[in-house]
């Protein structure tokens, strides 16, 4: 099981206020405050990119079915939950500028790719070759295996390792505390701004708010380093003011 994520809460206030001073009793005060919330990512997700280029369509389909039960039963001695893997629709493309899916194209028909015949006047090369490329997608629970995977990906021929992504899991308990925060806050800057402005706080009339999640990682040397997953709440209130 996962240690619990401990969350790190800073907090910047931005302020404003506006107030009418030919009609006081329509005055307003309004503040901004934003807060963060940095908590350690508990899951990772990435592409492993598979390839192969041939000039035998033929073997196409045999070597990326090769690479693709090498790749799959790697992740698994691994641990990866067979849940937690998705393989994508493979892509097949002819090289020399003519484009298919193994959706639409018949294997049957291959004959009139392998008769093709480009003039060499035209700039297209002699030799025709067939890419094949499809991408399986992995979710990790354990980050541990993070390392482990990289380095299991890094020799086998057609396979590359994609960008790694780092979340967390509960979305919400992060959120609510920055709000919490936010709130809290701008209540107290409007107080101060009342009092410093000599103005009676009336109701609150309005409040908006916007958050955004976003991940900032530790070590630039390597984007397999997690660092922490950030998110961020701004929270804007808009209260009645009136001379005292």
């Amino acid at each position: 099981m996962l240690k619990k994520s401990i969350y790190y809460i800073t907090l910047t206030m931005l302020l404003a206020v506006s107030f009418s001073t030919a009609q006081a009793e329509e005055g307003q005060i309004k503040v901004t405050g934003v807060a963060t919330v940095a908590g350690d990512p508990e899951i990772a997700t990435f592409t492993i990119n598979l390839q192969v280029v041939n000039e035998d369509i033929s073997l196409i389909e045999k070597k990326h079915s090769e690479i693709l039960k090498h790749a799959l039963k790697l992740l698994k001695e691994v641990g990866v939950d067979e849940k937690n893997i998705l393989t994508s629709i493979r892509s097949d493309v002819l090289l020399e500028g003519v484009s298919y899916s193994t959706n639409s194209y018949n294997y049957s028909n291959r004959r009139s790719y392998e008769g093709y015949n480009p003039r060499s006047s035209s700039g297209y090369r002699s030799t025709i070759k067939f890419k094949t490329s499809s991408s399986i997608n992995v979710l990790v629970e354990d980050l541990s295996k993070i390392n482990q995977l990289t380095k299991l990906f890094a020799d086998p021929k057609g396979i590359s390792f994609g960008h790694i992504s780092y979340d967390i899991k509960d979305k919400t308990t992060p959120k609510e505390q920055a709000l919490t925060k936010a709130i809290d806050n701008a209540k107290q800057k409007a107080k101060q701004l009342a009092r410093l402005s000599e103005l009676q706080l009336g109701k609150l009339i309005n409040i908006t708010t916007s958050s955004q999640p976003y991940y900032t990682s530790e070590n630039n040397n390597t984007h397999y380093a997690p660092g922490k997953i950030i998110t961020q709440v701004s929270v804007t209130l808009i209260f009645d003011a009136s001379p005292k």
